[in-house]
């Protein structure tokens, strides 16, 4: 691959707006785009004899889209909000919601195509219209607008498709004369659940400059990626070169283990020769780790109770370290002790890590005295 086309690349890749995003706590938990845990949501803020105290605004916002004449006197109404509701062949309604004057379905879309048997889904819902008469909607809720081919299928069987934009749009229109007597907690999980929904929007409309980047420019970006992949691979590899620099036995008297973390298959991007060592019932580590932005040599207490021991009493004492423990760099409380730039020659990296093995070797003698 010639240097000019990499460069001409990251500077086409530069001028992508970056999408910047604030993770909710759906996203936080990996459930933003599962249908039936937004159906659940919905279910509770839904109905209005829940405790989240908007009482019929959710509900009002929504199936007003659908019927302008809809409204629920949280006086003198009764409602029943059902989920997977079973349909006398087996099938499973999304939401079926009966009040004294309505049977509402609704079938709740997030990414998956229309594949559902909506003329069932209509059926089961008229038959609870007769007696005593009640109105009957059937509703799509979605992220997208559909597909002609759905509209169609949709339409066959009177299927209202409303999306979540227009939803919440109608939504925050009405919120003012609810906001006095909500329950402040459930305001911060509705606004979530909004905020992780509108997200799911977002990605995908404004990620498609990004891709389309991607597909225009694949040959070099997969080149330039395998050629990473292959840097990644040189720089992870040296940890086993590093630990060949030590005797099998070598610190075997005072470390318990030497072994290797390797973070990558759990997502990080660093590996580390670890030593663990037992000092007067405190476990003490030390990590020689690797990664792209270099090498370091760091010190730690597994525990609560062994890291105080290692910052009061261990890193106070004269006999350990150079310095005091407190004049190192802290790092999620880690103390940094060496720090080098990846291309440092192993054999400096080993001779600063062999160098902290003897003194806290040294230590752990001098307290047993």
């Amino acid at each position: 691959m010639e240097i000019t086309n990499i460069a001409k690349l990251l500077l086409e890749f530069q001028k992508i707006p970056k999408i910047k995003k604030t993770r909710t706590f759906l996203e936080i938990s990996g459930y933003p785009h599962y249908e039936n845990v937004c159906s659940n949501i919905l279910q509770f803020f839904l109905n209005p004899n829940n405790e989240h105290g908007f009482r019929n605004l959710i509900l009002n916002s929504l199936i007003q889209l659908a019927d302008e004449d809809f409204n629920f006197d949280t006086d003198f109404d009764i409602i029943q909000i059902e989920r997977e509701f079973h349909t006398p062949i087996g099938n499973k309604l999304d939401l079926l919601i009966t009040t004294n004057k309505y049977v509402v379905v609704i079938e709740n879309k997030i990414f998956h195509f229309l594949n559902n048997n909506l003329t069932d889904y209509s059926k089961t819902a008229a038959s609870y219209c007769f007696y005593p008469k009640k109105k009957q909607l059937n509703i799509i809720l979605l992220l997208n607008s559909l597909s002609e081919k759905d509209k169609e299928i949709a339409n066959y069987d009177n299927f209202i498709s409303i999306t979540y934009d227009r939803f919440f749009k109608n939504l925050k229109k009405n919120i003012g004369e609810y906001i006095a007597n909500h329950n402040p907690v459930y305001f911060i999980y509705l606004t979530d659940f909004i905020k992780s929904i509108q997200n799911l929007k977002t990605t995908t409309m404004e990620d498609k400059v990004l891709w389309n980047f991607l597909i225009e420019n694949s040959e070099v970006v997969q080149e330039l990626a395998d050629k990473f992949y292959d840097y990644k691979n040189h720089v992870f590899g040296k940890i086993k070169i590093l630990e060949e620099y030590f005797e099998k036995e070598e610190f075997k008297h005072g470390a318990l283990n030497r072994w290797i973390w390797n973070g990558r298959p759990e997502g990080y991007d660093t590996v580390a020769l670890v030593h663990d060592y037992k000092i007067i019932g405190n476990e003490i580590t030390v990590d020689a780790c690797i990664n792209l932005k270099g090498w370091s040599i760091e010190l730690f207490g597994r525990n609560q109770h062994s890291h105080a021991y290692l910052l009061n009493e261990m890193g106070l004492s004269i006999n350990f370290l150079d310095k005091k423990i407190d004049q190192y760099e802290v790092d999620n409380e880690r103390v940094i002790i060496y720090q080098f730039k990846t291309e440092e020659t192993i054999e400096n990296v080993a001779n600063a890590l062999r160098d902290l093995l003897l003194k806290i070797d040294s230590y752990a003698k001098s307290i047993e005295i």
